[in-house]
């Protein structure tokens, strides 16, 4: 992509090269006329020169220029329509817009078979038995699903240390976080190999090591989880849109997913994961409760972004938390809470004004899963992660899920209220007023005190700095 971007004659001269092929040869100097991988500014550049051609060209192709503007991913594209017309629309506009200005399609995909017509090019489109890899999940066209991709282990490191787990951590990419209360596992080890404090290089105790086998093995079966592309939300009877977020925080870690739910007139909704986010817990102490309303926070950041993402604007949201303490925070105003509650509370309320927080069961959590780890076994299997709690497809009638029960625990955060009475000076006229500050006040009265025992007192006469004591009969 970079190398199908000109680069202006006045720049090119910042990027001079010299060469020769053999020692015997006169030096040459070059200059790249077009954009160079490997520099710092080469990705800030080519998504930029996109955004030009969408500001230049994109009147002409309206639904192209949105593809490219709110559908890109660097060199990845990847857009949709609600029907096969509107789609027939999208990728011709897309393709002219992007030859407009330079940047030819290398290779697509539908799942669509009337997308991928005998007339195009061949080698410009994935066959049907391809899976399409970008950011870090695999798309079938053929079966319109999404699934893992999971980076197998070398095995070239036949000692486990903190730099082969890192390593390997490193190369599970989650973007949009549905293998969380799997992935969770890998990020609890690394936190536990830090509190360790064994070296880089070190071999690791066998506790250890055994975990870390253990977690690394099962990891393949992470690629046979399938999730449908298709949420629903363009069908034709759909008639509500809500968006359902759940929060959850153990002593390890805490997480939020969101759900998305379509329903048509007088029928029950279809509900599906749309994304999930979980956090290490710090490794200062930090109370449960405390998790739980930082698991608050995340979720309503998480939400915030979805909803701009996604355009849901106008999409009603519902929040949702297992732990009464923190509901009784988030309910509150913050000005009765102390500083870490109160600043939390503010955000929470403020980031997403119009969301409802409600109590959830911990059983009906999805949320929870993912705050300790389960196996892929478990995770394959879990109808509540995948699709959330069951009363969430039905009716908002049927979506009481009990009230919480309080412990009082929520007061121990309650701001001190502090009340500061002063009396009344009577008879004093206005000689407190004259003065700036108390201890002005006392000086000058101390040395009204002296003049009166010097003229009393011709044989003791008091001089030199004010002392405590002269204070002490001018206070009283």
């Amino acid at each position: 992509m970079f190398r199908q971007i000109r680069l202006h004659e006045d720049d090119s001269d910042f990027q001079r090269v010299i060469w020769r092929k053999d020692p015997s040869e006169i030096i040459s100097d070059y200059k790249l006329t077009k954009v160079t991988y490997g520099t710092a500014a080469a990705p800030f550049l080519a998504i930029r020169a996109l955004r030009q051609l969408v500001h230049d060209e994109g009147h002409s192709f309206p639904l192209g220029a949105k593809a490219v503007a709110r559908h890109s991913y660097v060199d990845d594209i990847l857009c949709g329509a609600a029907n096969v017309i509107d789609a027939m629309d999208v990728k011709r506009q897309l393709i002219e817009l992007l030859v407009r200005g330079g940047f030819p399609l290398s290779k697509w995909a539908s799942n669509e078979p009337s997308l991928c017509s005998d007339d195009e090019n061949p080698s410009k489109i994935f066959s049907d038995s391809e899976v399409v890899a970008t950011l870090g999940v695999r798309w079938s066209p053929v079966l319109d699903t999404f699934s893992a991709r999971v980076a197998h282990p070398t095995g070239r490191e036949a000692v486990v240390t903190k730099r082969t787990v890192l390593s390997e951590i490193a190369r599970l990419f989650d973007p949009l976080g549905w293998m969380a209360p799997v992935l969770i596992v890998a990020e609890i080890i690394l936190q536990d190999l830090c509190l360790s404090k064994v070296g880089w290089d070190e071999v690791l105790s066998l506790e250890l090591i055994e975990r870390w086998q253990s977690f690394r093995s099962s990891l393949s079966k992470l690629e046979q989880i399938s999730i449908p592309r298709w949420v629903g939300t363009k069908e034709a009877n759909v008639s509500f849109i809500s968006l359902h977020g759940f929060c959850d925080a153990s002593e390890r870690a805490y997480a939020a997913a969101v759900y998305l739910r379509v329903a048509g007139e007088g029928e029950d909704g279809y509900v599906s994961l749309l994304a999930a986010k979980t956090k290490i817990a710090p490794l200062k102490l930090v109370s449960v409760p405390h998790l739980e309303l930082c698991a608050a926070v995340l979720l309503t950041r998480f939400l915030v972004k979805i909803v701009e993402g996604l355009q849901f604007v106008s999409v009603p949201v519902f929040c949702w938390i297992d732990s009464a303490v923190s509901l009784a925070w988030i309910r509150g105003h913050p000005s009765r809470w102390k500083t870490f509650v109160a600043h939390r509370i503010a955000e929470n309320q403020t980031s997403l004004p119009g969301a409802q927080m409600s109590y959830v069961n911990t059983k009906l959590n999805p949320a929870d899963a993912a705050t300790g780890g389960i196996s892929p076994d478990e995770l394959m299997d879990s109808s509540l992660w995948w699709s959330g709690p069951p009363w969430l497809a039905g009716w908002e009638e049927g979506w009481s899920c009990g009230k919480p029960e309080s412990s009082g625990a929520e007061d121990s955060e309650m701001r001190m209220a502090v009340n500061h009475s002063a009396t009344s000076l009577h008879n004093s006229g206005d000689v407190f007023q004259r003065f700036s500050s108390y201890l002005r006040l006392l000086n000058v009265m101390s040395l009204c005190l002296r003049w009166l025992h010097n003229f009393r007192d011709k044989n003791h006469k008091r001089s030199g700095f004010v002392s405590p004591e002269e204070r002490a009969q001018a206070a009283g």
